[in-house]
């Protein structure tokens, strides 16, 4: 039997039309669409921040539990471009139905207080309500309004109110939460910048990156109410430069004293004492001071640096105006004795301030300074066994003529608050802006005795004389 293929007879069929290739599976491509994850961000506030935060929700969850929907607080009607309508006014001020003064300026997160206090007054005035809140409720928010400008009106409004009401504000304001706004007089600003040379093109300056004079200079302006966001570095640098002119040139015939603050540390101050002759200064001696944590001014040393044999009296003089800046800056007094180097020269000078008062048996005390005034005048021969230490057991033994070093150890230290007989004429470089008058001119008065403007008239004149440094 033969074959016959397929294709030849019966179903005969063309091989290349039935050619059906096989075609491997392939993966299917998708493409890839990554899910959204949400966006997980820092918490950038303080901790104070988060806390205020939290109050707020909280007080606002007590109202709307407790009042459901009788009361509605809204925070920002006063401060949005809303226009603030009686309803939403008198409910925002309803003191009724809301948890007290303290909650609504913790909410408000206030910036800057005098704008917002003239903000909610506006918005009070043109919501037409300024009748419908009276009585008690009306003195509370006139209050509040008041306040915001100056915390002393808040503190009577709400006296009559609540003693709690106030005792809260005065708390929230004590820790920031609504700021203390500037207070100073309305040409005090003008009169300083006036002095300091106008307008400069600078960054307002910041307090805290003040060192030295320059800081407490800035601190004494802040004090008496000089708008410090239009003073910069510039103007308190001429203040005091032009200031230490000035105290020269109008200072008096004779003796006077200049304390000068350090320009890099603050609790250093030097007191220079000048004398005055035809209208020419000559320093002939310094006072180094140190305000200490205590409260204390510390005496560093005295120099007396004139050549003119006449001079003298220099410790004396410095002792009672470091005494002035002490008693006129609300400090505890002047420490004397901690460390001498001539120390008969001052037990000398502490004979005049009848009321010291002994603090204690700490000091340490010699006769260094004088040896070396001795061997360079001549008056003293360096030898070998010069400089050899000895020590003595009391101040009696502490002789200003001895050819030794002598040393007294557990000596005594004394605090003086009230000046010697010596008349001693003081003023400070720091001021108080007060004395610059409405053309920008610093009125100086050397016969008085603030030792930062205007004070008591001096008694007296200065004295020269021989006798102590």
């Amino acid at each position: 039997m033969k074959l016959v293929p397929k294709y030849q007879e019966g179903g005969k069929q063309d091989a290349i039309k039935s050619y059906k290739p096989v075609i491997p599976l392939s993966p299917i491509r998708r493409k890839y669409i990554p899910t959204q994850q949400p966006t997980i961000t820092q918490d950038s506030r303080s901790g104070w921040d988060r806390e205020v935060s939290k109050q707020i929700k909280a007080d606002r969850a007590k109202n709307e539990n407790l009042y459901k929907n009788q009361h509605t607080w809204n925070w920002s009607a006063p401060f949005n471009n809303t226009r603030t309508t009686k309803d939403n006014a008198s409910a925002m001020f309803d003191f009724n139905k809301s948890s007290g003064i303290s909650t609504f300026t913790t909410g408000i997160g206030i910036a800057n207080p005098i704008s917002t206090a003239t903000s909610i007054a506006g918005s009070l005035v043109g919501a037409g309500i300024g009748n419908k809140i009276a009585g008690e409720k009306g003195a509370l928010v006139g209050g509040l309004v008041g306040g915001l400008a100056n915390p002393k009106m808040i503190k009577t409004a709400s006296k009559r109110v609540s003693k709690k009401i106030d005792k809260e504000f005065a708390n929230n304001q004590r820790l920031g939460i609504v700021a203390k706004p500037f207070q100073g007089e309305s040409d005090i600003t003008s009169k300083f910048l006036k002095f300091a040379g106008g307008r400069k093109r600078e960054a307002p300056v910041d307090i805290n990156k003040l060192r030295g004079a320059e800081r407490l200079q800035a601190l004494k302006l802040q004090e008496a109410g000089v708008d410090m966001s239009k003073v910069t570095q510039s103007h308190i640098s001429s203040a005091l430069g032009q200031r230490e002119m000035l105290l020269k040139k109008y200072a008096p015939e004779g003796r006077f004293n200049i304390i000068k603050p350090n320009n890099i540390i603050e609790s250093k101050q030097d007191v220079l004492d000048f004398y005055k002759t035809n209208g020419i200064e000559d320093r002939v001696g310094v006072t180094q001071l140190l305000t200490d944590k205590s409260g204390h001014v510390r005496i560093g040393g005295t120099d007396n640096i004139s050549n003119n044999p006449s001079i003298h009296k220099v410790e004396e003089r410095g002792l009672n105006s470091a005494i002035q800046l002490s008693n006129q800056s609300g400090l505890k007094g002047v420490i004397t004795g901690e460390d001498l180097k001539s120390a008969p020269k001052t037990y000398n000078v502490w004979k005049h301030f009848k009321d010291k008062e002994l603090v204690g048996n700490h000091g340490e005390h010699s006769n260094t300074n004088m040896i070396s005034e001795a061997i360079k005048e001549g008056r003293l021969r360096a030898t070998p066994d010069i400089d050899k230490e000895v020590t003595i057991n009391n101040i009696n033994q502490m002789i200003g003529t001895a050819n030794r070093r002598l040393v007294l150890y557990d000596a005594p230290v004394y605090k003086l608050s009230k000046q010697s007989n010596l008349p001693t004429k003081t003023k400070s470089v720091l001021f108080n802006p007060t004395i610059i008058d409405k053309t920008g001119k610093m009125n100086i008065d050397w016969d008085n005795l603030d030792i930062f403007k205007v004070g008591m008239p001096i008694i007296g004149t200065n004295m020269i004389s021989n006798g102590d440094r």
